[in-house]
């Protein structure tokens, strides 16, 4: 009989005999008889040739849907032509749309690509459209929008506000209609011909709508066709968009349930009220307070008006960073169209020199145009009217002073003449002392200046008393008063910057108020050219025109704190001691009037004085209205936690501080490169703002995701729009925005040893090699801005959101969201709001009180805890710890926010300031968003996740039991994780993790980790004990992981230098028998792979101590993994666009790690018995002890392999290859293998080596043992009766054999069994009964000995 042979899946050949001629499929049916197979032999071969992944699947899905977009678009305009001119062209143009995705690979071939097509497809059309109707229905309404610089939107706005748009969609119900319509339209425009409708692949569904099939028609016919066909994408569109605008309500009516269900609020109010509870008191406690908190012990008014002032002054400098950037792009622009000046940095140089000119007064606007024209002109216009505004804050603070009006007036005058001209003027002398240089030219030449002037002011003055005042003047100047005890001008420089080097370090005030621009300038200065070039005289108009704002900014919003603070909490000596007596605490103790022992008396009690009183004889009017480095605090004695508040401790510069900083930068550059420069995270980062944003309940259907954008970027021509300027000034200085916690945890960390000596170096020397790679500076950059400002969007989407629906409620109840009055206060007692005000006066209470609970309840940097900023500065310990702290701090948040919004009730001094009607009103409307807040809360963090996971498992089959077997063999550090199948095939799935995504399954992970190990713990041992006790220790330390695991760089050098080659998962990158130049270069790679980019990496990446090609290099050259894998480019395109990584259980490839996993352990096993066997002062107690807990533990790795079996099996491995992998890849025994699938326990018996090795050292070695023989009797007891215990606890009919420390267990004699342990554990020779011979091993190699020992035991 012929041999027939089939090649089937994984590259195996099925072989059979069979009659004459039998065909294929005959063969294929009698291999599957053969085998017994419920699966057809083809069916696998067919599925098996497929090596596409799912994600990439979905990458060339995503491709399809775009290229989808302009081919539908273009058939249908060749539809026309072809309808008619009677022609071809829309097939013409579907061959060669089809063709170009053929040639691009973008051809989706299972149901995840083709929902990914289709979902590109039409949602590429839909989105814009839905954006545009929402804009046109806000107008509509007569709701607020910012003015929008695009044309597509401002036609929106034109529609909205015309009496055709107001009447078309004033209102939800038309809106959904429109919007229905719009989806049905934006279907017509890009569904490709090569498409069918849902009612071809759905019976249920109208037949009417089932696309009619191409039957080779041609011309005008065809294009009738292809147009019908169009037009059924188009009404299935429209019932599908009414489909998901009918959801819309439905969801909201079903979040706001909870809200209008009797005693649901007043439950809440209790349940919130019991938050406060636990709030003060666990605030009592100073330790939970200063390190728990964001605050610390500071007064919480004062953290906020800190912050504030931090806001404001970024804010304001951030503003004219975008000022300076608009002018530098305007003289680039005009240099690089007229080649003015010459070229490049020439005609550059020429604008910023002329820019200082224009920003001092020395040229004017009319010169400037003409020299750079009006867009120039402009931009420096803009510069110039940031530092005038500015100084008009300075007037109208001069004006609300309490000086006398002759002063006042003077003073007034003053800074009125400096508007249009005022620059700080700054000296390298003063902002870099310790590297100033002196120029004794010019320290000569400065002399002779301010001599001749001395001498035009004073003609009767001498030339010598002229001179001798004026070396006082310049010396005076440079801060050299040494000079006036002798030394040289030279000697003097080098002897002071020396000592700033190495100046005692000390506090110093947390904001500086500038008080040099409250003095006189200098005339000397002014008339002399040569001494403000002595002094170092900058001239470069970025730096001082930034400067000046951040200095005038900064003195202002800081001692606007101050004075608020002042005025709230100051009190005199007296006052304070009557606080004292009645058990309170005084904030700030006036200094100015105070008794040297009453000063004492604060300083002995926990009070500092911030600076020093100031001397009212000595300082100038302008000193007087501001006050001294701290304001209207100056002299003040406040308390030590305020001092700390206020002031910042200096570091000493010591070599342990300046290791610890460099250490610190490289942790923090670590994480930059892995972060922010990695592509995935940064699309992981955009996509987890969608849960931040839809827990708070603030996605909408009309939520502001356009604006919020525009906010984001700032454009330099939407700040031409006052209003979008104010609101994007506003999220500025409220501190909503730039507090990304990647970003800023490693700025902090390379920002440390900013002001030390060699840190410092390290650090600018960082930034300028980064600075001569060809567009790293622009990249990097580019990198961080995107990061931070994908946070900045969710935020402003927060934001917008927040102050919508709150907007909504009090209009709702008949109150003027912009005109609350009163009852702001009413909301901050409820517990809604914050605070009603903040230190500045200037920010609107809906824009406060929206800002300030997205900061609640979003992640925000500044609110991270101290205790986690001081485990930060722990070089080797955490990463970006502020994330996990942040999300415990938001949880709580958004869960108290809910529920002081649910339990919301009208307090009676409320309802007497509005009514109860409207009282009533509004406390149904803010229950509502309470309701709202806490089911969609649930429903992100928990709720969607499973949701997702389970929707996946019901399309692919794929059960909960095959679920766990998944995440048993999933890496351990996924433990707890939310793992989501994507494709099974027997033996293989493939699977994504979700928690990647999800940003607040960080508190459901340690819970699900939990119940995962204490299920798997179950699979090893009966014990409930022990089950509890491994679910607490896995849930604890998944909580702690973030701030107890090693760094990201720290792990790396552990690798090399602490676990010798070794990584922290156990895989070797550096052999034993390696040379030391190998082992040295692996290890350097190894480490510097710590620093390399996320982007790098996917090029090139380090493995086992070597660079190799990465996924997307391999993706591109088409070159198979180390294990077989294939990567395609669709695959890496769909990771990058989704942020999902494709995982891999392909237990074919890789179960058999499993078993050498298992032999390791055992082998240690056995190394630890045999250790307390071997030595001398061992008992018969404790080498029985030893020898039951390494069978116990035996018993552990083994029930742990059977786990794994099971699940092996679970997911489809078959029997052989389980056996196969065991066997030939693990290299196990077969009894071993056999005793491990049937779910037996092979307990370890003694070693003919180990009793050789004791019988030499006591009769042959002459060496003293305890015990000069093993207790073989009781040791073969304990193994046959640990022998044959299932392996799966719950099969266990009793209690595995317990050992009683410190006594011999009575034993009862071995029965025969038929199972023995592997042969690699062989206690001696075998008998024919296979029980073991151990006699004769110790009568030793003697021929007579060893026949007395073989009768001795016949008579036994």
């Amino acid at each position: 009989m012929p041999l027939y042979s089939i090649d089937g899946p994984g590259g195996k050949t099925y072989k059979i005999e069979g009659p004459e001629n039998a065909t294929r499929d005959q063969v294929i049916q009698a291999i599957q008889n053969e085998l017994g197979s419920n699966q057809s032999v083809i069916e696998e071969e067919e599925e098996e040739q497929s090596t596409l992944g799912t994600m990439a699947d979905i990458g060339q899905g995503i491709g399809a849907g775009l290229m989808n977009v302009p081919q539908g678009i273009a058939e249908l305009g060749a539809l026309g032509i072809d309808i008619a001119f009677d022609t071809n062209t829309s097939q013409g143009t579907t061959e060669f749309f089809e063709d170009a995705k053929e040639t691009l690979n973008l051809t989706p071939e299972g149901t995840a690509g083709k929902v990914a097509e289709g979902i590109t497809t039409f949602g590429t059309a839909f989105i814009p459209i839905a954006g545009w109707l929402s804009r046109a229905n806000t107008v509509a309404r007569g709701g607020k929008t910012l003015a929008n610089s695009s044309k597509f939107m401002k036609t929106a706005e034109k529609f909205g506000g015309s009496a055709v748009g107001k009447k078309l969609i004033n209102n939800r119900l038309k809106l959904a209609a429109g919007t229905a319509l719009g989806s049905g339209m934006a279907d017509v425009l890009v569904a490709p011909s090569t498409f069918n409708t849902l009612s071809d692949s759905f019976d249920a569904l109208p037949d009417f709508l089932k696309t009619e099939e191409d039957t080779k028609l041609t011309g005008s016919d065809e294009a009738w066709r292809r147009f019908r066909n169009k037009m059924r994408f188009g009404v299935e569109g429209v019932k599908l968009g009414a489909a998901g605008e009918a959801v819309f309500p439905i969801v909201g009516l079903a979040a706001r349930a909870p809200a209008y269900i009797p005693g649901v609020p007043t439950a809440a109010r209790l349940i919130g009220n019991g938050f406060d509870k636990v709030g003060e008191k666990l605030g009592a406690n100073q330790f939970l307070k200063k390190y728990f908190t964001a605050s610390g012990l500071t007064p919480r008014d004062l953290y906020e008006g800190i912050e504030g002032v931090k806001d404001f002054s970024k804010a304001t400098t951030r503003d004219a960073a975008k000022r300076f950037i608009a002018f530098d792009n305007a003289a680039k622009k005009v240099v690089g169209r007229t080649k003015l000046f010459g070229k490049g940095k020439d005609g550059i140089q020429k604008a910023h020199d002329d820019l200082y000119k224009y920003l001092t007064g020395a040229i004017d606007e009319g010169t400037m145009t003409k020299a750079h024209g009006g867009g120039v002109t402009s931009a420096a216009k803009n510069m110039r009217d940031q530092v005038d505004g500015l100084t008009n804050v300075f007037m109208r603070e001069i004006e609300n002073s309490g000086l006398e009006a002759p002063a006042k007036q003077a003073l007034l005058k003053q800074f009125s003449d400096q508007q249009g001209q005022y620059l700080r003027r700054l000296y390298e002398v003063h902002l870099r002392p310790e590297q100033f240089v002196m120029n004794t030219k010019l320290y000569d030449e400065s002399i002779l200046d301010v001599t001749r002037k001395i001498m035009s002011d004073t003609p009767k003055m001498s030339l010598d008393e002229a001179t001798n005042q004026a070396k006082l003047i310049v010396n005076g100047t440079l801060g050299r008063n040494t000079v006036d005890y002798g030394l040289t001008p030279e000697a003097a420089a080098k002897l002071q910057s020396k000592a700033l080097k190495t100046k005692p370090f000390g506090d110093k005030p947390l904001f500086k108020i500038s008080e040099g621009m409250l003095k006189d300038r200098s005339k000397y200065l002014d008339e002399s050219a040569n001494l403000r070039a002595l002094l170092g005289e900058v001239k470069d108009p970025k730096e001082l025109y930034l400067r000046t704002i951040d200095q005038m900014s900064q003195t202002l919003s800081a001692n606007q704190l101050y004075k608020q603070f002042a005025t709230q909490n100051k009190t005199n000596f007296n006052g304070a001691i009557a606080k004292f007596n009645n058990g309170g605490r005084p904030l700030a103790v006036a200094g100015k009037e105070l008794s040297e022992d009453q000063a004492a008396f604060l300083t002995n009690n926990g009070y500092t004085r911030l600076g020093d009183v100031t001397d009212e004889l000595n300082i100038t009017d302008a000193q007087k209205v501001f006050g001294g480095k701290y304001g209207a605090l100056t002299g003040d004695f406040v308390p030590n936690e305020v001092y700390d508040s206020l002031t910042v401790a200096a570091r000493a510069t010591n070599p342990l501080q300046e290791a610890l900083a460099i250490s610190l930068q490289a942790k923090g550059l670590s994480q930059m490169t892995k972060t922010v420069l990695n592509p995935l995270s940064q699309i992981r980062n955009f996509h987890s703002g969608i849960f931040m944003v839809g827990a708070n309940g603030n996605i909408a259907r009309d939520m502001s995701i356009f604006e919020s954008s525009r906010l984001t970027v700032g454009r330099i021509k939407d700040m031409g729009d006052a209003e979008f300027r104010e609101t994007f000034n506003m999220l500025q200085k409220t501190g909503l925005v730039d507090q990304n916690y990647v970003v800023n945890e490693f700025r902090a960390l390379l920002d440390e040893g900013a002001d030390l000596k060699v840190a410092g170096k390290i650090a600018d020397l960082s930034k300028r090699s980064i600075d001569k790679i060809p567009f790293a500076r622009a990249a990097l950059k580019g990198a961080q801005n995107v990061y931070s400002g994908t946070d900045n969007y969710w935020k402003t989407v927060g934001y917008l959101g927040e102050k919508a629906k709150y907007s909504a409620a009090f209009r709702r109840s008949g109150l003027d969201p912009d005109n609350l009055g009163a009852i702001t206060d009413d909301l901050v007692n409820a517990g809604l709001a914050p605070r009603s005000t903040e230190f500045s006066g200037g920010i609107d209470f809906m824009d406060l009180m929206s800002t300030d609970i997205v900061k609640a309840t979003m992640p925000t940097y500044s609110r991270v805890p101290e205790l986690v900023k001081t485990i930060r500065r722990i070089p080797v310990v955490g990463n970006f710890m502020a994330f996990p702290a942040e999300i415990i701090r938001t949880t709580t948040n958004i869960t108290r926010q809910g529920l002081k919004e649910l339990g919301f009730k009208s307090s009676p001094e409320l309802i007497q300031k509005i009514g109860a009607k409207q009282a009533a009103a509004l406390q149904k409307q803010i229950r509502a968003i309470g309701a709202k807040r806490l089911s969609n809360y649930a429903a992100m963090a928990y709720v969607a996740p499973v949701a997702a996971q389970k929707a996946a498992m019901g399309a692919l089959d794929f059960t909960q039991e095959q679920l766990d077997a998944l995440e048993l063999e999933a890496p351990p550090w996924m433990k707890g994780h939310t793992l989501m199948p994507i494709s099974h095939t027997p033996g293989k799935a493939e699977y994504v993790d979700l928690s990647y995504m999800m940003p607040y399954d960080f508190m459901a992970a340690p819970v699900r980790a939990a119940m995962q190990a204490y299920s798997e713990t179950g699979e090893v041992t009966d014990s409930q004990a022990k089950q509890v006790m491994e679910a607490g220790k896995i849930a604890l330390l998944k909580l702690m992981e973030p701030f107890a695991s090693e760094a990201l760089l720290s792990e790396r050098i552990a690798d090399v230098f602490y676990r010798d080659g070794v990584t922290r998962s156990g895989s070797r990158f550096i052999a034993e028998g390696e040379s030391d130049g190998d082992k040295l270069k692996k290890g350097f790679n190894h480490i510097i792979a710590g620093f390399s980019p996320g982007v790098l990496d996917m090029f090139y990446q380090e493995r086992g101590g070597k660079f190799q090609p990465g996924r997307l290099t391999k993706a591109i050259t088409n070159t198979p993994g180390g294990y077989g894998e294939n990567f395609t480019l669709a695959e890496e395109a769909a990771s990058m666009l989704t942020g999902f990584r494709e995982m891999e259980a392909d237990l074919n490839n890789t179960f058999y790690y499993k078993g050498a996993e298992y032999k390791g352990n055992r082998s240690g096993l056995l190394r630890e018995f045999k250790k307390v066997a071997g030595r001398n002062d061992s008992t018969n107690e404790s080498v029985i002890n030893a020898f039951q807990e390494a069978n116990r533990d035996l018993l552990t790795q083994q029930s742990q392999l059977f786990a794994h079996i099971n699940a092996a099996r679970t997911l489809g491995l078959t029997e052989a290859e389980i056996r196969r992998s065991l066997s030939k890849q693990a290299r196990m025994g077969r009894r071993e293998i056999s005793f491990a699938m049937r779910g037996k326990f092979l307990p370890f018996t003694i070693s003919s080596d180990l009793i050789r090795q004791i019988r030499q050292e006591t009769t042959m070695l002459g060496q003293p043992r305890v015990i000069e023989t093993l207790p073989l009797l009781e040791l073969r007891n304990i193994t046959n009766e640990f022998r044959n215990i299932e392996l799966d606890p719950k099969e266990r009919v009793q209690e595995e054999p317990v050992n009683q420390p410190n006594q011999i267990q009575t034993i009862p004699e071995p029965v025969s069994q038929n199972n023995v342990a592997p042969s690699v554990l062989s206690t001696g020779t075998v008998n024919k009964d296979n029980t073991v011979n151990t006699t004769k091993v110790l009568a030793g190699t003697n021929p007579l000995t060893q026949m007395i020992a073989e009768r001795q035991s016949a008579n036994t």
